[in-house]
């Protein structure tokens, strides 16, 4: 090899090897060179979803609804964390979210909310803003905010403070939030964003839509406790149960999905089924549905199972959805409205009042609902079911006092028609007229003394009163004097204020309550009244003649409101007028008597009638009493104080008639049984004994005639006149036994004056002539 090449070999070996050790020398340093960092500003925007079109990013404001930015996914396994929530296999099955796209029932899960906001320009100058998430929210919710200080993406997950989450400040990119709700958000869910500001000035209002509910229905069921204490109703008692179910329903909120069954849970999934299973025992008692319609009263009955099974359902895994429905459930009284229609259509007392009660709550909710298309607060919104319940209660409560009577002594308040008599401007002819016709006496009413029962007050009622009512004024002034105070912190104010107006609602109910009670024992000691007539002017007048006689008076519009009223409080006389005051109510007046026998006494059935044609017939259908029209105060006042002397004096009237039924009781009884022992002659052969006898067509008309004029004289009060037409039925019924011995019957008690036995004798005489002349 030649020299030159030789050393060329050698310059290329020399190079390589200076390369070499160029490549693997360290730095001047001695330190090994540093990686390449990763680009933060990438790993941000590659979280965020690629639906900006869609879903813009958030320009925050003072105060914004988080809504429309809002998208949702439902995590039916319970299963997922927010690494699986925001992968990219999820990302893109997130929809928008709007409170009617959730599912009202199937299976529920978690929800997973994302929003995103939107980047600031550098520089800009950010503020802290606040997510307010409203009480629609069912459980705790989390807040998941992306972190990358260790130059990886980590989720930092952020509790609530109250009810406010911190959002992270706005950046050069944008920032991608999830939230995890424990549920499915309530139909008022309406997150908003508020700067600290905004949120310090509206947490009033929104405590006072939050705490109004409670507030109404507490007061409600304190009102409504205490007129239980002084008023009669096992209604009350229902009531009461009604009003703790749905007052812990408000305060328990929507129920979590997850974390088991706390007590507030519990209430939160069970008061509302059982608020509705006991609406139906109120109905029941509060119209007497047993005593006015049995339909009506088993369809009560039935409405408790839908109660009873939303009470027991949302327990079940499969029916958790129901837990949703919760936050609306005063719509389902809607069930009970067609029972109501039915008592206001059978007739049963209060039964609008009641209709009214069941309406309100659902109209409340159905309110609440739409008022969320029209821009209304959602927190506001969200109040009006259960202010609507506490509103229906409350016309329950305020009205139901004047359907019973106070103390079982009093029935119900003044009628119209005392206005109407009151008025100077009324002017009636008020010329006399024939005085009373009695149509017989009424029954013994017993051996209690009528007149004592109602002087018997309660004891201790007016110390009750004051025992509460006392205290009650002592805490309004320590109240006042306290918030009046300088060192008095300024954050108690309002509920101090709503505390003080509570109270002094308290105290004017309890004072009314008092006035009405001491209106009813006042009542209570005077005569009772029930006028059933359509005609105003005579309830008017008639009102006015009784009143002045120390009389209490009720009226009705029909036989159907005599009776409820009846049922409610038995009145001593009763005073019919126009249609009523026929012999058609014969079958009504049968069971006001009846009704008026379970107390001890028969009632005074007084008829007023144009003329004395119809008297005879008003007598044999149960009228004790007739006069005509107009009214003639004097005629009227003689007959109630005749009748106040026979209640007077019922113990000796009760001796007497027994001494009357053991002296004529053998001739009666013999008098009938040879009455129905004669065997009628079927085919016509022949006329036996006693029999149907000959002529028998005159005959019946004669004794008939006679019969009838009788019973008019006795309506007149003419003995005389009794006498000569019963002695003139004898005359003609020589050869009818049974007729001819009840007409002597009839003849002896006359004689002796006694009206009661004349009476009977003469309707089981008519009863006898009809018998022997069938045909």
């Amino acid at each position: 090899m030649s020299l030159s090449r030789k050393c060329l070999l050698l310059i290329i070996c020399l190079v390589l090897l200076g390369m070499a050790d160029a490549v693997a020398a360290p730095d001047s340093s001695g330190k090994p060179q540093p990686q390449a960092q990763p680009d933060i500003a990438q790993l941000q925007r590659s979280i965020v979803p690629d639906r900006q079109n869609t879903v813009p990013g958030l320009v925050l404001q003072d105060k914004m609804p988080l809504v429309p930015y809002l998208e949702y996914y439902i995590d039916s396994s319970y299963a997922l964390d927010i690494t699986e929530a925001s992968s990219e296999q999820l990302r893109d099955k997130y929809e928008l979210f709007a409170p009617e796209r959730m599912p009202v029932y199937g299976t529920p899960g978690i929800t997973w909310l994302r929003f995103v906001l939107q980047p600031v320009s550098e520089g800009t100058q950010t503020q802290a803003i606040l997510l307010d998430m409203g009480s629609s929210t069912p459980g705790t919710p989390i807040l998941y905010t992306p972190s990358f200080a260790n130059g990886a993406l980590e989720w930092q997950e952020i509790q609530p403070k109250g009810n406010y989450f911190e959002l992270p400040r706005q950046s050069a990119q944008p920032i991608v939030c999830y939230l995890r709700v424990d549920g499915i958000p309530g139909f008022w869910f309406s997150p908003v964003l508020r700067t600290v500001a905004d949120a310090l000035s509206a947490s009033d209002s929104i405590a006072l839509y939050q705490q109004s509910p409670l507030v109404v229905l507490a007061v409600v069921f304190i009102l409504c406790l205490f007129k239980g204490l002084v008023e009669p109703g096992q209604w009350r008692l229902w009531a009461l149960l009604f009003l703790a179910a749905c007052s812990v329903q408000a305060w328990s909120g929507l129920a979590p999905a997850t974390g088991g069954y706390s007590a507030k849970t519990l209430a939160s999934l069970t008061t509302a089924g059982l608020a509705l299973m006991l609406w139906p025992h109120v109905a029941r008692h509060f119209l007497h549905s047993r005593e006015v319609s049995r339909a009506l009263d088993v369809q009560l009955i039935l409405l408790c199972l839908p109660g009873a099974a939303a009470t027991l359902l949302p327990l079940v895994p499969n029916f958790q959805w129901i837990a949703r429905l919760t936050q609306v459930w005063p719509l389902a009284m809607v069930i009970f409205i067609p029972s109501a229609v039915w008592g206001c259509v059978v007739g049963a007392r209060s039964s609008v009042r009641f209709l009214m009660a069941t309406t309100i709550p659902p109209l409340a909710t159905v309110a609440g609902l739409l008022g969320l298309r029209s821009g209304f607060d959602p927190e506001l919104l969200a109040a009006l079911p259960h202010l609507g319940v506490g509103l229906g209660a409350l016309v329950l409560l305020a009205m139901g006092q004047k359907e019973e009577p106070q103390n079982n002594m009093a029935a119900s308040f003044a009628s119209p028609a005392t206005a109407l008599a009151a008025s100077p401007s009324l002017s009636l002819d008020m010329a006399p007229s024939s005085e009373t016709i009695l149509l017989g006496e009424p029954e013994p009413v017993g051996s209690e003394d009528i007149e004592e029962r109602p002087k018997e007050e309660p004891q201790g009622e007016q110390t009750l009163y004051s025992s509460i009512l006392n205290p009650l004024r002592n805490v309004q002034n320590v109240l006042t004097d306290f918030v009046g105070k300088d060192d008095f912190p300024s954050s108690c104010h309002k509920s101090s204020r709503d505390l003080l107006q509570a109270a002094q609602a308290l105290a004017d109910e309890l004072v009314q309550l008092e006035e009405n009670d001491a209106r009813a024992r006042e009542n209570a000691r005077k005569m009772s009244v029930i006028a059933v007539s359509g005609n105003t002017a005579f309830l008017a007048v008639l009102s006015h003649v009784l009143r002045r006689h120390d009389c209490y008076i009720r009226d009705a519009d029909s036989m159907q409101d005599a009776i409820a009223l009846t049922r409610e409080l038995p009145a001593k006389m009763y005073v019919f007028e126009g249609a009523f005051a026929s012999a058609s109510v014969a079958k009504d007046l049968e069971t006001i008597t009846k009704l008026c026998d379970k107390q001890g006494w028969s009632p005074l059935l007084l008829a007023y009638t144009e003329d004395d044609s119809t008297w005879g017939d008003l007598g044999n259908a149960g009228f004790t009493h007739a006069l005509p029209l107009p009214i003639d105060d004097q005629a009227l006042i003689n007959t109630l104080e005749e009748f106040e002397q026979d209640l007077a004096g019922e113990g000796q009237r009760e001796a007497d008639t027994q001494s009357d039924v053991t002296e004529l009781g053998a001739p009666v009884e013999t008098a009938l049984k040879e009455e129905e022992s004669e065997i009628p002659d079927l085919f016509g052969m022949g006329a036996p004994s006693g029999g149907k006898p000959q002529g028998s067509a005159s005959l019946k008309a004669r004794l008939v005639q006679s019969a009838s004029l009788a019973r008019s004289a006795f309506m007149r009060n003419d003995m005389n006149e009794v006498v000569r037409q019963t002695s003139l039925i004898a005359e003609y019924s020589k050869d009818v036994q049974p007729v001819a011995r009840m007409a002597g019957l009839v003849l002896q008690a006359a004689k002796s004056g006694d009206r009661t036995a004349v009476r009977d004798l003469l309707l089981q005489l008519a009863s006898s002539i009809e018998t022997r002349f069938k045909g």
